[in-house]
C-alpha cells in the first residue's frame, strides 16, 4: 500500500509517445529525447520507463541523470555536460556517451572504449569547439582508435526568434561547413544534430539527420503564437497533469482579507479551499489573485496570495470539501503551455521548478 497524498504528478504515457511519433513524422530524423533537469520537471525516472525500448538514445546533462535514467532505460545515454577527467574511473557503463569540445579532452579519454558526441560553437557562445579547433580535434581522435565520433552537434541561440531567422541561418551555415570537414576526414557519424524543438521545423541543415527534442516531448510549444511555424507544433499534446486536495474549508465574511498582505479582499460571504500546494510545489507565486484550479469543467480562482506551501481557492456555490481533489495543471486550457501564455510565464521555467517530492504516476 502506497503512502496516501495530497499532490500528484500525473504523467499521461499515451501523449508523451504522440508527441514522440508527431515530431518523427514531421520532420523524418532521428528524435533524442532530452530529459535533463528532471525530465523538464515532468519526472527523470518515470519518462526514462516510458521511453524504455521505444527509441535507441536519450540525453540528459549530467552524470547523475545518466546514472538515474539507466536504472529504468536500457538503451544509449548522451550526457550533454563535460566530464572532469578525475571522474572518469567511475564513467564504466559503455552505453553512456560523451560529449567532447577539445582536444585535452579527447586526450584525457587516453585508451578508453568510448562513443563521443562533438560539440560546436556556431554562435550560442556558451560551450563547444570553435571552429578552428575542429580540424585539431579530428587529428587527435584519429590517434585513439578506440574513440568513436558517433555524433556531433550544436546548439540553436535564436530558433525561437519569430521575426528574423538569420541568426539561425547563419549558424546552420557554420554547422553544416564543419560537418562537411567532418565527413571529408573520412568520419561516419551516426547522428548530426542542430535542432531542439523550437528549430525542428525552422533548421534547414544540409547534414542534419537527428535533432533533439526536449520541451516539445511534454507537449509544450515553445514558438510564440505569431511565428510562422507556431501550428506545426500546436498539435503536441500536454503530458502532464498536477493534483491538489483540499485540506481546510473556511466560511469567510463580507470585507475579509485572505493570504499575505490582504491583496484580496472579499466582496461578499464566501465559502474558500486551502489547497497545500504553494510555490515550493510549483504553483508559481505570480498566479496569485489571477489563476484557477479546475474542477471538473468549473475555474475555481486562486485567492489572495500563493503561500509557500498554500494556496486558496474559491469554492462558493459548491459542495466541495475536505478530501476532494482538484487540478492544478490539466491537459486543457489550464495546461502549463497555456497557463504560462496567459499570463507571461516563462514555461520552461514553470514545468522546471515543479518539486521533485511530488509522487510522479505514468497513467
Amino acid at each position: 500500500m502506497k503512502l496516501r497524498v495530497f499532490n500528484e504528478i500525473r504523467l499521461h504515457r499515451d501523449n508523451l509517445l504522440g508527441n514522440l511519433r508527431y515530431v518523427q513524422e514531421l520532420t523524418s530524423k532521428k528524435v533524442i529525447p532530452v530529459l535533463k533537469s528532471n525530465a523538464y520537471g515532468h519526472g527523470i525516472a518515470q519518462v526514462a520507463e516510458i521511453l524504455d525500448n521505444r527509441v535507441d538514445l536519450v540525453a540528459v546533462d549530467s552524470v547523475y541523470e545518466a546514472s538515474t535514467v539507466s536504472q529504468s532505460f536500457g538503451g544509449e545515454v548522451l550526457i550533454m555536460e563535460y566530464f572532469k577527467p578525475e571522474n572518469l574511473r567511475f564513467l564504466r557503463k559503455r552505453q553512456w556517451i560523451l560529449t567532447v569540445k577539445s582536444v585535452q579532452d579527447i586526450r584525457a579519454l587516453g585508451r578508453k572504449r568510448r562513443k563521443i558526441h562533438l560539440e560546436i560553437n556556431t554562435g550560442m557562445n556558451r560551450m563547444g569547439a570553435s571552429l578552428n579547433e575542429v580540424s585539431d580535434i579530428l587529428d587527435e581522435i584519429k590517434l585513439h582508435k578506440n574513440l568513436t565520433l558517433d555524433g556531433v552537434f550544436t546548439h540553436l541561440a535564436d530558433a525561437d526568434n519569430a521575426l528574423d531567422d538569420n541568426y539561425t541561418k547563419m549558424q546552420i551555415e557554420k554547422f553544416d561547413a564543419c560537418v562537411a570537414e567532418i565527413l571529408e576526414a573520412g568520419f561516419a557519424p551516426r547522428y548530426i544534430h542542430v535542432a531542439a524543438t523550437a528549430g525542428s521545423v525552422k533548421a534547414k541543415s544540409q547534414f542534419a539527420n537527428a535533432e533533439r527534442l526536449g520541451i516539445g516531448l511534454y507537449g509544450i510549444n515553445p514558438l510564440s503564437e505569431n511565428d510562422a511555424e507556431f501550428a506545426e507544433l500546436a498539435q503536441l499534446k500536454p503530458v502532464l497533469e498536477m493534483t491538489s486536495e483540499i485540506v481546510n474549508v473556511l466560511e469567510i465574511k463580507k470585507g475579509e482579507k485572505v493570504s499575505y498582505n490582504g491583496i484580496f479582499t472579499a466582496s461578499h460571504a464566501m465559502k474558500i479551499g486551502v489547497l497545500p500546494v504553494g510555490y515550493f510545489e510549483g504553483l508559481p507565486r505570480e498566479l496569485s489573485n489571477k489563476g484557477c484550479v479546475i474542477y471538473g469543467s468549473r475555474k475555481l480562482p486562486i485567492l489572495g496570495r500563493v503561500c509557500m506551501n498554500h494556496a486558496m481557492i474559491d469554492i462558493s456555490g459548491t459542495d466541495l470539501g475536505i478530501g476532494d481533489e482538484v487540478k492544478v495543471f490539466d491537459l486543457g486550457n489550464n495546461s502549463i503551455e497555456k497557463v504560462c501564455r496567459e499570463f507571461g510565464l516563462f514555461s520552461y521555467g514553470v514545468a522546471v521548478y515543479i518539486n521533485n517530492s511530488i509522487r510522479r504516476t505514468i497513467v
